[in-house]
């Protein structure tokens, strides 16, 4: 019963604005594992996006995706943590939300097709933000990332990749040499990269006076993760976001 909720409110946010492409689009996805089949422009109250025929972009510019991270991002921005990190922001939605809730936007996309997507959608929303065209890891390196082509958020790293992209990788602490805010809002997404990410902003981290972080753990060792935020932030609290997101903050 509550995927079912789930889903029909996803089509009445489509269904809305009289986007019966989309509600169509889903369902066909649904059924038959098929998605829609040109390039298209949808409006949402998330804004205007592109979205690639053959992908599942349209989920991410849906309102009831994330709807909850999005919620306790504008929170914690209205309470003045003005710069936001979206690190794995694939078509940029979250992106430009925090934009237009005012905040500082820095983007991190490895992926060449979503990265083009992600800039196309800031221009169509007529918002700024800074897009870096690397990941993030522990170290600088250049790395083999399988890039999902329906499932474009799920592209990440793979012991053997189907369609291997080649990627460059920096660190945190190497992007930012100095951590100019004090309080720093961060959103990891980064398919089981997220402990990597983590170490390799240990200074960034441990330079803000106040900073939040809302990580994805879904693939992630719960024994590691504990290990790492204990060596990051020895003085932590954890609350849970939904089934794959938790956020982590300084006690």
């Amino acid at each position: 019963m509550r995927k079912l909720i789930t889903y029909l409110s996803y089509l009445y946010e489509y269904a809305k604005y009289g986007d019966f492409i989309s509600v169509y689009a889903a369902c066909r996805y649904v059924i038959q594992k098929k998605t829609h089949s040109s390039d298209r422009i949808i409006k949402t109250d998330l804004g205007t996006f592109f979205v690639r025929a053959g992908t599942n972009d349209m989920q991410y510019a849906n309102p009831q995706y994330e709807r909850n991270i999005r919620l306790l991002a504008k929170s914690y921005i209205t309470d003045g943590y003005s710069m936001v990190l979206d690190i794995g922001a694939c078509i940029g939605e979250f992106s430009i939300y925090c934009a237009k809730e005012g905040a500082e936007v820095f983007a991190f996309e490895p992926m060449e097709s979503n990265r083009a997507v992600l800039q196309k959608n800031l221009e169509l929303n007529q918002v700024k933000g800074t897009v870096f065209p690397i990941g993030l890891g522990r170290e600088t390196e250049q790395i083999q990332m399988n890039f999902d082509s329906v499932n474009t958020g799920a592209s990440g790293i793979s012991k053997s990749p189907q369609n291997p992209k080649s990627v460059d990788v920096s660190t945190l602490d190497d992007v930012f040499e100095k951590n100019e805010s004090q309080h720093v809002l961060i959103k990891i997404d980064a398919e089981g990269m997220e402990i990597d990410i983590l170490k390799g902003g240990r200074v960034f981290i441990q330079a803000a006076e106040e900073v939040a972080i809302i990580l994805e753990d879904k693939f992630l060792d719960n024994a590691v993760l504990k290990a790492t935020l204990h060596d990051l932030l020895p003085d932590h609290q954890i609350q849970r976001i939904d089934d794959y997101n938790i956020l982590i903050c300084k006690a």
